[in-house]
């Protein structure tokens, strides 16, 4: 369906703020918290806490909150996708995987996995996606500046004494440029849960405070931004914005701030004459550069001699027919 009104305007040139987020205060965050407990074959479920309270404090953080139950191994990898390459430009993305957690062999060496619900152990490589899988899609598809990865559960092959429960793995932390990862264990979530409750505790503190880690264990990793700003609307439900400034997040994760009908005077300043030049309808405004995940999504093109290598670079190489056709792919979705 033809988006006419509001339009969504974009370029690629210059916009009106910085790609690299440098001093911002606010960003759109997103987060997807899978839990499997009902597991084929398996008579008892596994013990897992009530993951309402994590989603209601990251709600309360401003993060837009899915969660989804019992996912099998194709179900997966694709939801695992599907929500990373939706994630806001330069903004943060807070991944909670929750289970049967498992280390197989697989290319490239060892992986650790959340077992789906309706995979064997012995299958999870060929039919599931392991740490190292979602870490690479965070870094090639996703457009958040942020990453968080969070994977809680039982380690049922670990070694143990017979007839003795599954263990949780040790809390610990690690973290790289723009994306953590953390393994929770008793009592992990609970804890980050209780530092989330404090406004002035930011998220990789409360990840660190819930593993035990102490200051230093963030070096190397950019601050994340200190708040979250809710969207106008829901990704598929486009409307007029309800004042100036207003942000909108599409289903590609594009954000675009609302301009209202107005007028203003087109010249430089002191420079005469100048002429009136007057909006009758709103528009939607791409806040940011069009960045390569954004423009590859909506063209399915690869151009040739590029620059742009990350996802969130902005989109380079390209023709003035490529940038018309991008604008009326965007407006057909």
């Amino acid at each position: 369906m033809r988006l006419r009104t509001p339009r969504l305007a974009m370029a690629l040139g210059l916009m009106i703020a910085s790609p690299t987020l440098a001093g911002a205060v606010e960003a759109h965050g997103v987060a997807l918290l899978v839990v499997n407990r009902n597991y084929e074959g398996m008579a008892e479920s596994v013990s897992i806490p009530d993951i309402r309270p994590l989603a209601g404090a990251l709600q309360g953080r401003g993060f837009v909150t899915r969660i989804r139950e019992d996912v099998g191994g194709e179900e997966l990898r694709s939801l695992i996708e599907r929500f990373l390459k939706s994630a806001p430009t330069n903004g943060v993305a807070f991944l909670y995987l929750a289970g049967r957690l498992i280390s197989a062999e697989a290319e490239g060496g060892v992986d650790e996995y959340l077992l789906p619900v309706d995979v064997e152990p012995g299958d999870v490589a060929d039919k599931s996606i392991g740490v190292r899988g979602v870490l690479d899609l965070i870094r090639s598809t996703s457009g958040a500046m942020f990453s968080y990865l969070v994977l809680e559960g039982t380690t049922p092959h670990a070694r143990r004494s017979e007839g003795a429960p599954p263990q949780s793995p040790r809390p610990r932390i690690s973290s790289d440029e723009g994306v953590m990862l953390g393994y929770a264990g008793n009592g992990f979530t609970q804890s980050f849960v209780a530092h989330l409750g404090d406004p002035k505790v930011n998220i990789p503190t409360a990840l660190g405070a819930a593993a035990g880690v102490t200051n230093g264990w963030i070096s190397g990793s950019a601050a994340p931004p200190p708040s979250l700003r809710p969207a106008s609307g829901p990704p598929t439900q486009i409307a007029k914005g309800i004042e100036a400034g207003a942000e909108w997040v599409n289903a590609l994760g594009t954000v675009f701030c609302w301009c209202p009908p107005g007028e203003f005077g087109m010249g430089s300043e002191g420079a005469t004459p100048s002429r009136t030049v007057r909006f009758e309808h709103g528009f939607w405004l791409g806040k940011y550069e069009v960045t390569k995940r954004e423009f590859d999504l909506v063209t399915l093109k690869k151009p040739r001699n590029a620059l742009a290598v990350r996802p969130t670079h902005p989109r380079d190489g390209i023709r003035y027919d490529d940038i018309l056709q991008f604008v009326d792919e965007l407006n057909r979705r």
